[in-house]
């Protein structure tokens, strides 16, 4: 392999979040500050939603990421996200975000089943929920 003029890839977190502008600053910093300094940022609308809704694009990305040193990947749902329908009350939202994520994280395990994957759920005023 050749060198790079940018240097070796030293990431070895990749991250999957919402493209929701109103949870980029939260989901960011959580991952700095609990998760690693460095990552792969992959912001697609619906964050764990796209993960099953274009498992080919995510995929292919994700395994690319792989090859080059990740070893865990952080799936980041978040509330009152539009890729979500409407929900009548806050725990089948919640609910909702948990099977989707788990879901996301069964997908990715499949894949490679080396990587370790964090599911996290953005709730409300900044609050973290691991699932």
């Amino acid at each position: 392999m050749r060198e790079s003029a940018w240097g070796p890839h030293t990431a070895e977190l990749a991250v999957i979040c919402c493209v929701d502008d109103r949870v980029q600053e939260a989901a960011a910093q959580y991952v700095r500050t609990r998760l690693s300094p460095r990552f792969f940022w992959y912001a697609l609308p619906g964050g764990a939603l796209a993960v099953t809704e274009h498992w080919a694009m995510i995929s292919q990305g994700l395994r690319i990421a792989v090859q080059q040193g990740v070893k865990r990947i952080a799936v980041i749902a978040h509330t009152d996200c539009a890729a979500f329908p409407g929900f009548s009350n806050e725990e089948e939202e919640r609910q909702t975000h948990r099977e989707s994520l788990l879901t996301a994280r069964s997908l990715l395990q499949r894949e490679s089943a080396a990587v370790e994957v964090i599911c996290i759920l953005l709730r409300g005023r900044w609050q973290v929920e691991e699932v």
